[in-house]
């Protein structure tokens, strides 16, 4: 009976197309990296994403303070920056073991990936803080806003992509745990994305350069950023 109820949901899955994945298998889909030989490479590998995506949230917060006014120069914002690279080498430090497997792997560089993110953040800025006459400065593109009313629109932006980088590492986190596979992968993608933009459609108040296109434009670049900078985390294989 057993038997027969196992190879039953063995059919069943394989009729609703399961991709099963073993270990040192490639992701799948459109994400760059490979599960996870070992549970415990996994979970270093894990902790070290969500280091980043704390990263990413981090500078998100800086060029709020920075489009506030709370930071007054761009030296002050990268100094902030600063701030949050050296919570995230804590964070990885925390993470380090010497014990076969070691943490983390030797593919991986935990300064690779800040640079990545930073990059990422930095690179993107001027999509969201797109009104105004004064760079922001330093290497952020950009304008500090012009008015209070496009400051809270812009900086609510930010925070939304912040939360999208968390969203969307948290799925390739399932991916590598062997939760879900590809295709469940892409669809939980899909559902980040779509939270991003209904939650942007709900704020007002916004400049004429932020529209429903751009933004969701933006989205997908922070997207395809964070699959391609999967590869950097989910190394090992």
């Amino acid at each position: 009976m057993a038997r027969f109820v196992f190879v039953t949901l063995l059919g069943i899955m394989l009729a609703v197309g399961v991709a099963w994945a073993a270990p040192g298998d490639p992701f799948g889909g459109d994400d760059n990296g490979f599960i996870p030989p070992d549970i415990v490479t996994q979970k270093c590998e894990a902790k070290v994403g969500k280091a980043a995506g704390k990263y990413a949230k981090c500078v998100f917060g800086c060029h709020a303070q920075r489009a506030k006014g709370k930071l007054a120069t761009a030296d002050a914002e990268d100094g902030c920056e600063d701030i949050c690279e050296g919570k995230y080498d804590e964070t990885v430090g925390k993470a380090t073991t010497t014990v076969p497997p070691v943490c983390p792997p030797s593919c991986m560089s935990p300064m690779s990936i800040q640079l990545a993110w930073k990059a990422v953040v930095d690179g993107g800025n001027n999509q969201v803080y797109c009104e105004g006459t004064t760079p922001f400065g330093g290497d952020d593109p950009g304008f500090i806003p012009s008015t209070t009313a496009f400051a809270l629109c812009e900086t609510k932006l930010g925070g939304l992509a912040a939360k999208l980088v968390i969203c969307l590492m948290k799925c390739h986190e399932s991916r590598s745990k062997e939760k879900i596979d590809a295709t469940q992968e892409e669809v939980c993608e899909d559902s980040c994305k779509t939270s991003y933009t209904n939650k942007f459609s709900l704020i007002t108040g916004c400049p004429a350069c932020l529209t429903p296109t751009s933004v969701s434009n933006y989205g997908d670049n922070v997207r395809n950023s964070t699959d391609n900078n999967n590869g950097l985390v989910y190394c090992a294989n």
